[in-house]
């Protein structure tokens, strides 16, 4: 569907990003993301938790249709994809153009909250501090 709308659109230099976007979620779809070995660069360096801890699986929950859960493991994520919503809309309403002002700033206030939604999550111990 994401495809057709990028077609539409008219952004064909895309489809391999959503190709292998696709690709991944559907692997992870069906992998047990509660154990295993990490991929987390900042984990494995530094034993600590990054902004993104939980993200995964948030993304695992939202692709099951869990939204409750998908929260509580990474409230940035449902928020995140609810923005791609709106923009996905946005688009195929008044088209691309328009949005352009907009990327910097909402990259801005994405990369602020995801900050502060992490030092919130490290200070309340929703995720445990391996530091010292």
């Amino acid at each position: 569907m994401l495809a057709a709308v990028l077609t539409i659109v008219g952004d064909r230099a895309m489809m391999p990003t959503i190709a292998v976007a696709t690709a991944l979620a559907s692997a992870a779809a069906t992998s047990d993301t509660e154990s295993g070995v990490t991929i987390c660069i900042f984990r494995r360096c530094t034993g600590g938790y990054c902004p993104g801890c939980g993200g995964s699986r948030s993304v695992m929950a939202l692709l099951r249709g869990d939204l409750a859960h998908a929260w509580t493991l990474h409230p940035w994520v449902p928020l995140l994809v609810a923005q791609l919503i709106v923009c996905v809309v946005v688009m195929l309403w008044v088209g691309i153009e328009p949005l352009r002002k907009f990327v910097v700033p909402v990259l801005v206030a994405n990369l602020a909250l995801g900050l502060t939604i992490w030092t919130i999550r490290l200070t309340t111990d929703v995720i445990p501090i391996p530091f010292g």
